[in-house]
């Protein structure tokens, strides 16, 4: 599949994440309005600018996983936006955001090469256990762990018993080690 290609299948994607908002609204009895234009364009730019990026610095990248990625990225915004418009708009943010930083990622990585990633193994994995202990942390402290449904899975940080921010650091420390495995396991190929 040529880039090309790629591109018109990111374009489908934005297409069926408006269709289904459109379709939502509908349904639920309104007609279908700025959300759905809103939500074509987030997930265009936010695909097409990863297009752009891979062209630019990873151009033997394989053609087949952005696609996928955008295809499933919409049925996701579509079933959020079903079930709480308001988190669907905060979820187009986080989409945005997550582009912005595949981007970055991808200049410094088509820069540097990922002899960056072999290079400091280790410091990922390290990372990586170390956002996995992070919800050990105390709850009084004002960045600590916090139980939700019954499991500390959750850091929060908080400022004057507010609480700013909560998030799962696993998921980052997912990351890490995902990075750790893929080049460990590429410097150490030929003894597998």
């Amino acid at each position: 599949m040529s880039r090309n290609a790629e591109a018109a299948l990111l374009a489908g994607a934005a297409v069926l994440a408006a269709l289904g908002i459109s379709i939502v609204r509908v349904a639920g009895g309104e007609s279908p309005d700025a959300q759905t234009a809103l939500t074509f364009l987030v997930v265009a730019l936010a695909f097409g600018s990863l297009h752009l990026a891979f062209r630019q610095w990873a151009a033997n990248a394989s053609p087949y996983l952005l696609p996928l990625t955008a295809l499933l990225t919409a049925v996701g915004l579509v079933e959020i936006f079903r079930l709480d418009p308001s988190a669907a708009g905060l979820q187009r943010w986080w989409l945005l955001i997550a582009a912005g930083l595949g981007v970055a990622t991808l200049a410094v990585l088509g820069s540097s090469g990922t002899d960056l990633l072999v290079r400091y193994r280790y410091l990922f994995l390290t990372a990586a256990v170390v956002s996995f202990m992070l919800p050990l942390l105390p709850s009084a402290w004002a960045l600590g762990g916090v139980e939700v449904n019954g499991s500390r899975l959750w850091l929060q940080l908080r400022l004057f018993d507010t609480t700013l921010v909560r998030f799962q650091p696993g998921e980052i420390g997912k990351l890490f080690l995902v990075i750790f495995l893929a080049s460990y396991l590429a410097s150490r190929h030929a003894a597998l």
